[in-house]
């Protein structure tokens, strides 16, 4: 594992929320109720059938792409979260505010009481683990 797939993490996480907003908002778009049109004009029943099987189909291929992705997402924040839950419990403190919440170096020297060159010491030692 290396500094740059850590990196990648909260990437990763803010992607994964995104899509999951995309997919409730597709999910609510097609279950929202909507006004009748009422224009006095008879119309088919089959056109308006086949126009409501289309844009299922749609919503649903829509649906599986975005299931896959999240699906794509997760794995790889598995993968990170595997790599971390291998180190010594001072070093999966450590990586986890650094590159799973995002915490400035100061924050993290804060939190675990060390010195900023004790933390570098802990952080260099925790990658040369992950690699």
């Amino acid at each position: 594992m290396t500094k740059e797939q850590l990196r990648n993490y909260q990437h990763i996480a803010r992607e994964k929320a995104q899509i999951e907003d995309m997919l409730r908002d597709v999910e609510e778009a097609m279950t929202a109720p909507r006004a009748q049109a009422l224009d006095g004009m008879p119309h088919s029943q089959t056109v308006q059938g086949s126009l409501v099987e289309t844009l299922v189909a749609r919503r649903d291929e829509l649906v599986r792409r975005y299931q896959a992705k999240l699906d794509e997402l997760a794995t790889a924040m598995l993968e990170i979260e595997t790599a971390i839950e291998a180190l010594e419990p001072v070093e999966r403190q450590l990586m986890r505010l650094r590159y799973i919440k995002g915490h400035t170096w100061e924050e993290i020297c804060v939190e675990l009481s060390y010195s900023w060159r004790q933390t570098h010491r802990l952080h260099a030692k925790a990658l040369e683990k992950l690699a």
